[in-house]
């Protein structure tokens, strides 16, 4: 049977009109895939991991963490490393690999009464498993009070160490770096970690003492309140005894109502967070 010429114009025009169609969708399909991952920098996919203070718990971060996730939709916790009293690491869930969204590592230790030098050194073996599990080459660290020093005297520790990730940036929240100056904390708080919290402690005499070992490159932020009646503004801001001076920023919270534990359940320190780590509008 024989085509008339119209037909077959109005065949070859189909024609053109569904390989237009399809070449279209193939395309919006293809930036739309690449829009997908361009959707993060490559500083935004470093993981962040968190670590508790002085008598610190699963709680210190939970909510917080939580915030991050489900009310700003800043990333997800998808790794929490248990510490047990002799070290002993337990893994609950997995850093992706790689990576296609900012995700958080929560860090708990059993004793979390331990001296700065022992919690030190398992940091440094939750660092050393996550890198080798999980190829994680960089990441942030964000410590609250003893939290900050624990993560201080750790990266002075394994500054040249290749068994680690590297560290692009660091946030301590109410870190007593000059240490604690109220008589009365240091009376009713027990365990191995109170000497160390004391001013001109052994543990922190040395972590200024030996300031030259500690990273160059680490971008770090310190936060503290004036709210805060544990650790002063001042012994916060001791951290710029310990990195160079273009890497140190701080933030004052000037608020009375803000206490120490307070300084990780306000909205305040998690925008400061954002606004150093990531940047999400």
């Amino acid at each position: 049977m024989k085509f008339s010429f119209a037909r077959k114009i109005s065949l070859t025009a189909g024609l053109l009109i569904v390989l237009s169609m399809a070449v279209l969708y193939i395309m919006f399909r293809s930036e739309n895939v690449e829009s997908q991952e361009n959707r993060y920098t490559k500083q935004q996919l470093y993981p962040t991991v968190f670590v508790h203070g002085y008598k610190g718990t699963f709680n210190s971060f939970k909510t917080m963490m939580d915030r991050f996730e489900n009310e700003y939709s800043w990333g997800n916790r998808t790794l929490i490393v248990y510490v047990s009293k002799f070290g002993e690491l337990n893994f609950i869930g997995r850093v992706p690999t790689p990576p296609s969204e900012p995700v958080f590592v929560q860090v708990v230790f059993e004793n979390n009464r331990a001296t700065l030098g022992d919690t030190s050194k398992w940091l440094t073996s939750v660092m050393v498993e996550i890198k080798q599990r999980y190829y994680v080459e960089t990441v942030n660290l964000v410590g609250h009070s003893m939290g900050g020093l624990v993560i201080t005297h750790y990266l002075k520790e394994n500054a040249n160490s290749m068994a680690i990730p590297k560290t692009h940036k660091l946030i301590t929240i109410g870190s007593p770096f000059l240490g604690i100056e109220k008589e009365s904390y240091h009376k009713v708080n027990t365990g191995a970690a109170v000497n160390d919290l004391r001013p001109n402690s052994n543990a922190l005499l040395k972590l200024i003492r030996e300031s030259s070992e500690f990273p160059k490159n680490v971008q770090s932020l310190v936060i503290a309140g004036t709210g805060d009646q544990v650790v002063g503004v001042n012994s916060a801001r001791g951290l710029k005894q310990i990195v160079p001076p273009e890497n140190y920023h701080e933030k004052i919270i000037d608020d009375p109502s803000i206490g120490h534990s307070g300084l990780h359940e306000t909205l305040k320190v998690d925008r400061l967070i954002n606004d150093f780590l990531w940047g999400f509008k």
